[in-house]
């Protein structure tokens, strides 16, 4: 899966698909969650440099809506299922990691790794300010009470 490293942000970003929007997000290696922003006017805008979700899933049973805080900033984040796959630039072509690494009902390790209907949240603007931002968590074991792991 192609890192890049954004030398700005001293971080290193992917590139993924949620339903049919393409997202960038920095690799977290401390929290469990696959964030995208809320869809508005400045995440859409052709200047918005993490992508716009144009599909915002469905809601996820029994999973309401929460209040989060991340470095000062809080905003609601609302809980979706849509599918997901990374997204692999080769020669100007775009294709999907799931197309390199097809999924199929026989390979579950494959299906742990690149899961093809994922959980994730959609961030309120208000959490996108200052430090805040869009990130691919990568911690897998959560406890109860924490929403879902992307993993």
């Amino acid at each position: 899966i192609p890192l890049t490293f954004r030398k700005r942000l001293s971080a290193y970003t992917v590139s993924y698909r949620v339903g049919g929007s393409i997202i960038e997000a920095i690799v977290d290696t401390g929290s469990p969650f696959l964030f995208v922003p809320k869809p508005s006017e400045s995440t859409c805008s052709p200047s918005y440099e993490w992508g716009c979700l144009r599909d915002e899933g469905s809601p996820v049973p029994g999973l309401t809506p929460t209040v989060e805080r991340f470095d000062g900033n809080e905003g609601y984040v609302d809980w979706s299922n849509s599918t997901f796959s990374f997204d692999r630039t080769l020669n100007d072509q775009a294709t999907t990691i799931n197309d390199v690494y097809p999924l199929t009902s026989s390979s579950a390790d494959q299906s742990a790794l690149f899961p093809v209907y994922v959980t994730f949240g959609i961030l309120s603007e208000s959490l996108l300010d200052g430090t805040g931002g869009i990130f691919l968590g990568l911690v897998k074991y959560t406890e109860k009470r924490i929403r879902p792991s992307f993993l």
